[in-house]
Protein backbone atom coordinates (compact mmCIF):
# COMPACT_ATOMS: atom_id res chain seq x y z
CA UNK A 1 0.00 0.00 0.00
CA UNK A 2 2.80 2.43 0.90
CA UNK A 3 4.53 1.76 -2.43
CA UNK A 4 1.38 2.79 -4.32
CA UNK A 5 1.25 6.06 -2.38
CA UNK A 6 4.95 6.69 -2.94
CA UNK A 7 4.59 6.07 -6.67
CA UNK A 8 1.65 8.48 -6.85
CA UNK A 9 3.68 11.11 -5.00
CA UNK A 10 6.58 10.77 -7.45
CA UNK A 11 4.22 10.98 -10.43
CA UNK A 12 2.38 14.01 -9.04
CA UNK A 13 5.64 15.80 -8.20
CA UNK A 14 6.84 15.26 -11.78
CA UNK A 15 3.54 16.51 -13.28
CA UNK A 16 3.38 19.56 -10.98
CA UNK A 17 7.01 20.35 -11.80
CA UNK A 18 6.20 20.29 -15.51
CA UNK A 19 3.16 22.52 -14.97
CA UNK A 20 5.22 24.95 -12.90
CA UNK A 21 7.85 25.10 -15.66
CA UNK A 22 5.21 25.72 -18.35
CA UNK A 23 3.61 28.53 -16.35
CA UNK A 24 7.00 30.12 -15.63
CA UNK A 25 7.87 30.02 -19.33
CA UNK A 26 4.56 31.47 -20.58
CA UNK A 27 3.41 34.58 -18.71
CA UNK A 28 0.21 34.94 -20.75
CA UNK A 29 -0.79 31.37 -20.00
CA UNK A 30 0.00 31.85 -16.31
CA UNK A 31 -2.38 34.85 -16.18
CA UNK A 32 -5.22 32.70 -17.48
CA UNK A 33 -4.71 29.82 -15.05
CA UNK A 34 -6.37 30.44 -11.66
CA UNK A 35 -3.68 28.53 -9.73
CA UNK A 36 -0.05 28.98 -8.72
CA UNK A 37 2.26 26.00 -8.42
CA UNK A 38 4.96 26.57 -5.82
CA UNK A 39 7.24 24.21 -3.98
CA UNK A 40 6.57 23.63 -0.31
CA UNK A 41 8.21 26.39 1.71
CA UNK A 42 8.81 28.64 -1.33
CA UNK A 43 6.71 31.50 0.07
CA UNK A 44 8.53 31.32 3.41
CA UNK A 45 11.89 31.35 1.63
CA UNK A 46 10.89 34.40 -0.43
CA UNK A 47 9.70 36.25 2.69
CA UNK A 48 12.95 35.39 4.44
CA UNK A 49 15.03 36.66 1.50
CA UNK A 50 12.99 39.85 1.44
CA UNK A 51 13.60 40.33 5.16
CA UNK A 52 17.34 39.77 4.72
CA UNK A 53 17.44 42.36 1.91
CA UNK A 54 15.65 45.00 4.00
CA UNK A 55 17.91 47.97 4.55
CA UNK A 56 16.00 50.68 6.42
CA UNK A 57 12.75 52.63 6.24
CA UNK A 58 12.53 55.42 3.72
CA UNK A 59 12.72 59.03 4.89
CA UNK A 60 8.95 59.53 4.59
CA UNK A 61 8.26 56.59 6.87
CA UNK A 62 10.74 57.85 9.47
CA UNK A 63 9.22 61.33 9.42
CA UNK A 64 5.68 59.96 9.66
CA UNK A 65 6.67 57.81 12.64
CA UNK A 66 8.25 60.78 14.41
CA UNK A 67 5.17 62.90 13.74
CA UNK A 68 2.61 60.30 14.88
CA UNK A 69 4.58 58.45 17.58
CA UNK A 70 2.92 60.10 20.59
CA UNK A 71 -0.61 59.69 19.19
CA UNK A 72 0.01 56.06 18.23
CA UNK A 73 1.52 55.35 21.66
CA UNK A 74 -1.59 56.72 23.38
CA UNK A 75 -4.00 54.98 21.00
CA UNK A 76 -2.30 52.09 19.11
CA UNK A 77 -5.51 51.22 17.23
CA UNK A 78 -5.26 54.55 15.41
CA UNK A 79 -2.15 53.23 13.64
CA UNK A 80 -4.21 50.44 12.06
CA UNK A 81 -7.36 52.50 11.48
CA UNK A 82 -5.62 55.37 9.71
CA UNK A 83 -7.15 58.83 9.42
CA UNK A 84 -10.80 59.12 10.31
CA UNK A 85 -13.29 60.03 7.60
CA UNK A 86 -13.83 63.49 9.07
CA UNK A 87 -10.15 64.33 8.59
CA UNK A 88 -10.40 63.35 4.92
CA UNK A 89 -13.40 65.55 4.16
CA UNK A 90 -11.26 68.67 3.79
CA UNK A 91 -9.23 67.00 1.01
CA UNK A 92 -10.16 67.17 -2.68
CA UNK A 93 -12.30 64.19 -3.82
CA UNK A 94 -9.42 62.58 -5.73
CA UNK A 95 -7.20 62.70 -2.64
CA UNK A 96 -10.01 61.19 -0.52
CA UNK A 97 -10.23 58.27 -2.94
CA UNK A 98 -6.47 57.68 -2.75
CA UNK A 99 -6.50 57.85 1.07
CA UNK A 100 -9.39 55.42 1.33
CA UNK A 101 -7.71 53.07 -1.14
CA UNK A 102 -4.54 53.10 0.93
CA UNK A 103 -6.60 52.15 4.00
CA UNK A 104 -8.11 49.06 2.38
CA UNK A 105 -7.01 45.60 3.39
CA UNK A 106 -5.29 44.27 0.29
CA UNK A 107 -5.59 40.51 0.14
CA UNK A 108 -4.04 40.28 -3.33
CA UNK A 109 -0.54 41.32 -2.30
Amino acid sequence: MKTDSSQKAVTMARILGEIRSELAADEELAKQVPFNVTTRGQSDNERYKSLCNYREPDTGTILLHKEKYNRWSENPQEFWDGPQASSLESLPPQAQIVCRFLQTDRSDV
